[in-house]
């Protein structure tokens, strides 16, 4: 039975108490319970005495707290899922707006409209970061493309006024072609005409010559005065028209030859081009001056005949010159080797400068000397053969210089 110890117990100091005996019972739903307890103070001098205190909770007592705990740990725990649930639905929804938000601005950006840039609430995670990263770039692009623009409006437009400019020069290029072709044929016909010219002018030419020369030789001794000075008149037109027509044959031939570049010493060929001009007249004074040295490339006979009508009008205009100067040399003009011939005689006035390459063109100051007025036309055209140019420098009674390129 139980025993009521209580007043046994009065008084004693429970910091010295040790459990003598404990009585255990199982419970299916708390396990091990503690349900009874012998305590004895003082336990040698009542070990004889053998007696128990036991002490009996009734089990609702004792789960009441531990059921009262349990429900409010339901509720609690209850009430914990719904605020997560709820406030990872929010969450989920501020995720999603904000994540929709740079989606939108991405597909404007991706579509080439940079003005629309992601508006984002001012917080310090990835999702801000982002956006803020997002705006930054659709900046930049924005600037890009309107650097782009301008740069494709300009060239757009260089693009135009280079077409323009293209189709200005191929318009330009087939007029030029056409006049081309129109003054080659032109020259081809010049020159067909010239070398049938040359040659049906030679037949009845001799004929007037030949009449005239028997005239001479067998009547000149009983004719007047005046018959014999149209004799005379008319021999010396004829020799005239001769060397007319064979300086038409050479212009013709300078024009119609096949060039053969070669290597060539011009200064040799001026020399040997001086000295049959000084043997021609030995009883001139003339002091040629020639430059050695001076090498160019080009057709050999053509550059031959050049030299020789460029130093046969410097030995013609210095023929009244008590000491003749001729010099042929060569000099640097605008960084290109350029050829001269130079010399002392009557020269010419500087405004008839573009007369005297032009065929059978005379100056007044060349009155008074032989010519055709057909070498200096042909050594322009040799030259110009060569892919050069010809000019005169000149005043009249100072002399001339005749400068050339090839």
């Amino acid at each position: 039975g139980l025993i009521d110890g209580s007043r046994f117990l009065e008084g004693f100091d429970y910091s010295k108490t040790e459990p003598v005996q404990t009585y255990h019972r199982q419970d299916e739903k708390l396990g091990e319970i503690v349900a009874c307890s012998a305590i004895s103070q003082g336990y040698d001098e009542f070990k004889g005495l053998g007696w128990i205190l036991i002490v009996e909770h009734k089990e609702e007592d004792v789960m009441a707290s531990v059921a009262t705990l349990r429900k409010h740990m339901y509720v609690e725990a209850s009430v914990v899922t719904i605020l997560a649930i709820i406030l990872g639905v929010a969450a989920s929804l501020s995720l999603s707006r904000r994540v929709n938000k740079l989606k939108n601005a991405a597909e404007k950006i991706s579509e080439g409209d940079y003005s629309v840039l992601p508006a984002l609430p001012k917080k310090g995670d990835e999702l801000n970061l982002l956006g803020k990263k997002m705006a930054a770039m659709a900046r930049t692009l924005r600037a890009r493309d309107k650097s782009l623009n301008q740069i494709n409006d300009e060239l757009t437009e260089a693009n135009q006024s280079l077409q323009q400019e293209v189709t200005d020069r191929m318009l330009a290029e087939a007029k030029l072609s056409r006049h081309v072709t129109e003054l080659a044929n032109i020259n081809r016909e010049l020159e067909t005409f010239g070398y049938s010219v040359s040659h049906d002018l030679r037949s009845p030419l001799r004929s007037i010559s030949g009449f005239a020369e028997l005239l001479a030789e067998d009547f000149f001794d009983s004719m007047d005065p005046k018959a014999k000075d149209y004799i005379t008149r008319i021999c010396a037109a004829c020799d005239r028209m001769e060397k007319l027509i064979d300086a038409l044959l050479t212009l013709s031939q300078v024009t119609r030859k096949e060039m053969t570049p070669i290597k060539v010493n011009l200064s040799k060929l001026a020399e040997e081009i001086a000295d049959q001009f000084s043997k021609t007249d030995p009883t001139r004074k003339v002091n040629f001056a020639i430059q050695d040295g001076l090498i160019a490339t080009g057709d050999k006979t053509l550059l031959r005949l050049a030299l020789t009508r460029l130093l046969e009008n410097a030995w013609k205009f210095t023929s009244k010159c008590d000491q003749g100067e001729i010099e042929y040399g060569s000099v640097h003009i605008d960084g290109k080797q350029t050829f001269f011939v130079r010399d002392n005689g009557v020269g010419f006035d500087s405004a008839n400068v573009e007369k005297i390459f032009q065929a059978f063109q005379r100056l007044p100051s060349a009155k008074d000397y032989p010519g055709t007025g057909i070498g200096l036309a042909t050594a322009q055209r040799i030259v110009r053969r060569h892919g050069g140019n010809i000019w005169a420098q000149s005043e009249l009674g100072k002399g001339a210089t005749f400068f050339f390129t090839l």
